[in-house]
């Protein structure tokens, strides 16, 4: 009987502590906002495995063109200037938002000055239309234009528009990385 009741007060002792151990337990992703296409684990922020995008990454490459920005009285002409183009899907189905660090074209810093716009993608080509970027409070520009994808999604080409309080075409190539 003792040998009973012994193995009843473990078995009890044992359910109880058990129980006390959930309870006290905090959720790491408690609090914790993840971007789209983005799901906490452990607190922290993963992508998410079944959504990929194909045209989405950070494509290295150059850029040759001709800007004129009548404010700055800017008139430049230029040849293989380095740029990298950073495309990530917006919520919207098909949309799509590149910004294009041109930074190197001032001679400055990386993320200097990195324009963005949203596009729209059909089949391997982005199109980008009436979309006007803000430099500093000081220009808006109108962007115009289209990216093509080879058929691997892993060259790009662009060729922009630029009008209003900069003027210009601008192209480009890149590779993703």
């Amino acid at each position: 009987m003792k040998k009973l009741f012994l193995s009843l007060f473990v078995a009890g002792a044992l359910t109880f502590t058990l129980q006390s151990c959930g309870s006290d337990e905090v959720d790491a992703c408690e609090g914790v906002t993840c971007a789209a296409n983005e799901t906490c684990v452990d607190g922290a922020c993963i992508p998410d495995a079944v959504a990929t995008c194909d045209v989405c990454g950070i494509f290295d490459g150059s850029a040759d063109g001709d800007i004129a920005i009548s404010i700055t009285l800017t008139d430049t002409v230029f040849t293989g200037v380095l740029v990298s183009a950073t495309v990530t899907e917006n919520a919207t189905a098909a949309s799509y938002n590149m910004a294009i660090d041109i930074s190197s074209l001032l001679g400055a810093p990386a993320g200097t000055l990195v324009p963005d716009v949203d596009g729209t993608l059909a089949g391997q080509t982005i199109t980008i239309a009436n979309q006007t970027y803000n430099y500093q409070g000081l220009a808006d520009i109108t962007i115009d234009g289209t990216v093509d994808y080879d058929a691997t999604f892993v060259n790009i080409d662009g060729a922009l528009a630029l009008t209003g309080d900069a003027v210009g075409n601008v192209t480009f190539t890149g590779v993703k990385q």
